[in-house]
């Protein structure tokens, strides 16, 4: 170990070794894992989401555990990283390189960003901490995540189906079994009643005693029908015409702000992965501290403790504002450490 602790202090990086190696694979194949199971759920909405998630987790602790442990081959981790989140384009960009090879790109530059926050939170401290350190790291490697994921999503039926429909049908069934115990004694009728019924209703109560032909309510849906150009039938529900109309009306918007629209699905798809990553960063470090525990404990993983020349600026300490300034006297206390440090081995 010492031989590595010295070529770490001289060249600031060490040889890959058996640790580094494990957490470079088990990224990549996390990685793999996630572009490929992201890439079943949306084309085939049956498949488990299992893969995503056992990917991800895999994935962004041995990001964690790189980021927290300090010396770790950069070399080793870049090349996880180029392999890792380069898969995605054969698994899930072979039709869409124009959108997928840029996303990777970003999302390589992103990753970059976050290792280098880590190594300035590493900087930062006396002792190693697991969760300041990954607090640095893991918000911006999540965000090159959600990219690759959002392109994904973005190329598939998913984003067509709910940019074309974006309030799904069963949204507003629900929205209408919680208002309409709420509206029923304000309207007069249920939303969950057919269109004949409340017509029939309605002419009722306007002409008290007179008999209602059948016709005349067919002949008043299909006015309503023509008028909000939709298709209604005897049997539909007031529930049925608030879903056809929303719906038209969402298509309508769709076409006219197609490029607005995509824009938006790939914001809020974006901001959606973000706010899934949030639980996952705390089943992180958690996971990632006893992981390191056991690296520790095994022997893999060391606590190195060294001595090395600090420059700093200090404030002038003046006993009176105009007596000289003494050199030695604010220099701080030199320290009698070997610059060699010390290594430190925890059983």
């Amino acid at each position: 170990m010492s031989a590595r602790y010295n070529e770490y202090m001289k060249t600031g990086t060490l040889r890959v070794g058996v640790g580094e190696v494990v957490l470079a694979g088990t990224f990549t194949i996390g990685s793999l894992l996630t572009w490929y199971g992201a890439h079943g759920l949306t084309v085939n909405q049956g498949r488990s989401p299992w893969p995503v998630a056992i990917g991800l987790l895999a994935a962004g602790i041995a990001i964690c555990a790189a980021a927290v442990v300090e010396g770790t081959s950069r070399r080793a981790m870049r090349v996880a990283a180029l392999l890792g989140f380069g898969s995605a384009i054969p698994l899930a960009f072979r039709q869409g390189l124009s959108l997928g090879v840029p996303a990777v790109l970003f999302a390589l530059l992103l990753l970059e960003l976050s290792m280098w926050r880590a190594r300035r939170a590493r900087a930062a401290l006396r002792v190693p901490s697991i969760m300041f350190t990954a607090r640095r790291a893991l918000p911006t490697y999540f965000s090159a995540v959600s990219i690759v994921l959002t392109a994904i999503v973005f190329l598939s039926p998913v984003a067509a189906n709910v940019i074309a429909n974006p309030v799904p049908d069963s949204v507003v069934r629900f929205a209408v079994r919680i208002a309409d115990p709420l509206l029923q004694p304000v309207l007069g009728f249920s939303l969950n009643g057919t269109i004949n019924d409340v017509l029939r209703q309605s002419i009722e109560s306007a002409n008290p005693g007179v008999e209602i032909d059948s016709r005349v309510i067919d002949l008043q849906r299909e006015q309503y029908a023509e008028r909000y150009g939709i298709a209604l039938t005897s049997q539909d529900t007031i529930a049925d015409m608030l879903i056809k109309l929303i719906d038209r009306q969402t298509r309508r918007f769709a076409e006219r702000l197609d490029s607005y629209a995509r824009i938006g699905f790939f914001i809020a798809a974006f901001v959606l992965f973000q706010l899934l990553a949030f639980p996952f960063t705390w089943v992180m470090i958690g996971m990632t501290a006893g992981i390191l525990w056991l690296f520790r404990f095994s022997g893999a993983v060391v606590l190195v403790t060294r001595t090395e020349p600090r420059t700093a600026l200090h404030w002038r300490n003046l006993e009176a504002s105009d007596a000289p300034f003494d050199h030695a006297q604010d220099q701080p206390p030199s320290s009698t450490a070997s610059s060699s440090g010390q290594q430190q081995t925890i059983q």
